[in-house]
């Protein structure tokens, strides 16, 4: 009796456990059926525009479902047709979606019928990537589409046409004319920039300045994006005046635009602009005077260095280094060995753009900089080794080999290393082979430098 009172209860240990193993075991998903109708009447779960397979919205089943309708091709064509003279809005989108997946010509043809259906959401989702086949039928749906009257599918229809001008079909003037028109209409004007803007559509450079009185702040930005894509330099005193705009995003993205111009006539603007209170603002006013290169703005960016944003102060000695006056050096080499910010950028900035001027004036600072520099700040030693090695002088090949052999950091030796490997055309791949080396050509680096550069040591 005493035997079975202690052997029950491990009995139900041993049910439970069995019960708890049965429960877990995964359920065994439902047969798909492989007719096309029935695959097509169970289509009202879910949207299939805005769920995708790795969202929880659509059911294991229902992914399925689609999936074999699309690999179905045009077998399923005759059940989508059905299903889309359906009272059910939802399956009828949905049987659109899987038309644009199973994208054969036969699929393309319903679709392209599907512009005159009688609700705008059909409309608009059967209008949905037309604008990328070379075919005229879908180029004529298209346009009509630009024509609907309601507003959802016109801005379909704009973001039908691809984005890349590699992606537009041939023959399509009449898409970019139609785009152009698109501009006046407050429900497109914005998608219509943005295509126009990233197919670098020429005929659009000046109807988009319209667009800049517009009082949406969205539309006046995806007017001067698409201005600094199309890259005509006549804009550019337009778009200077919205430097001064209200919203300090439109600032910015007129800066951005005005240094993919780079036209000098915005120079003025954009050193004004290093003044404005918003830091984004300043920070892309510099960087677009170092693309624009107008050597006027040399003093200004060399004042920008002691703003007190360590962001705007890297774009600053970044945008002096693609000018590349030497004038600027004395400056930058006081950023570099300014006292250091914790996680600040703009000191590598600055050593990257003394390695641009060349001047061997910055051998010095840059070797200064590399003995004190702690090891956190790897990427900063990286670019100041590498600006030694840009210098190309004798002194910077010594300044590089001195740093390698004395510095007690691993990064600091490595991108010492790395920078003496791109300076001499060697592989110094490890700390025995830069002695080496070293010890055989050292002395073809051992000249002085000149009397004013040592003076500047």
């Amino acid at each position: 009796m005493a035997h079975n009172r202690f052997r029950i209860p491990s009995v139900l240990v041993a049910l439970q456990f069995c019960c708890l193993a049965a429960a877990q075991q995964p359920e065994q998903p439902a047969t798909v059926p492989d007719d096309a109708d029935k695959l097509v009447a169970q289509l009202s779960e879910g949207d299939l525009d805005w769920e995708s397979s790795s969202q929880p919205g659509l059911s294991f089943e229902h992914r399925r479902r689609v999936s074999a309708l699309v690999a179905m091709k045009d077998e399923a064509l005759p059940a989508l047709k059905r299903g889309l003279e359906s009272d059910d809005l939802n399956l009828r989108l949905n049987c659109v979606y899987i038309l644009r997946e199973i994208d054969t010509p036969a699929s393309l043809e319903m679709r392209i019928a599907l512009i005159s259906d009688d609700h705008p959401r059909v409309r608009a989702r059967a209008v949905a990537g037309l604008g990328r086949y070379n075919s005229h039928e879908a180029r004529s749906a298209v346009l009509a589409a630009f024509k609907d009257p309601d507003p959802g599918v016109r801005s379909a229809a704009v973001r039908s046409v691809p984005r890349d001008r590699e992606k537009l079909p041939r023959d399509s003037y009449s898409l970019l004319k139609a785009l152009v028109g698109l501009l006046n209409d407050k429900y497109t004007q914005r998608d219509a920039a943005r295509v126009l803007g990233n197919l670098e559509a020429g005929n659009a450079s000046r109807p988009l300045l319209r667009l800049l009185r517009s009082p949406d702040s969205r539309v006046r930005i995806a007017a001067i994006q698409a201005e600094g894509k199309i890259k005509d330099k006549s804009v550019a005193p337009d778009l200077t005046v919205t430097l001064s705009d209200e919203d300090h995003y439109v600032r910015m993205y007129a800066a951005m635009a005005l240094g993919e111009l780079g036209d000098m006539r915005a120079t003025s603007g954009l050193v004004a602009a290093l003044a404005d209170q918003e830091i984004a603002v300043r920070r892309e006013s510099a960087r677009a005077l170092g693309r624009i290169g107008d050597r006027r703005a040399i003093p200004p960016l060399i004042k920008a260095l002691d703003d007190s944003s360590g962001a705007v102060r890297g774009a600053a000695a970044e945008a002096l280094g693609e000018i590349g006056d030497p004038a600027a050096g004395e400056a930058l080499s006081r950023l570099l060995l300014a006292t250091p910010e914790d996680g600040a950028t703009d000191k590598a900035k600055a050593a990257e753009a003394l390695g641009k001027l060349g001047d061997p004036r910055a051998i010095s600072p840059l070797k200064e900089y590399l003995r004190t520099l702690e090891p956190r700040h790897d990427r900063d030693g990286c670019e100041a080794a590498a600006a030694l090695a840009q210098i190309r002088h004798p002194r910077a090949i010594a300044a590089l080999v001195e740093l390698f052999l004395e510095s007690p950091h691993n990064n600091i030796r490595g991108a010492c290393r790395g920078a003496l490997g791109q300076a001499v055309g060697n592989a110094l791949g490890r700390g025995e082979d830069v002695e080496k080396w070293w010890d055989e050509n050292g002395w073809k680096y051992q000249y002085p430098l000149p009397d004013q550069e040592q003076t500047a040591e």
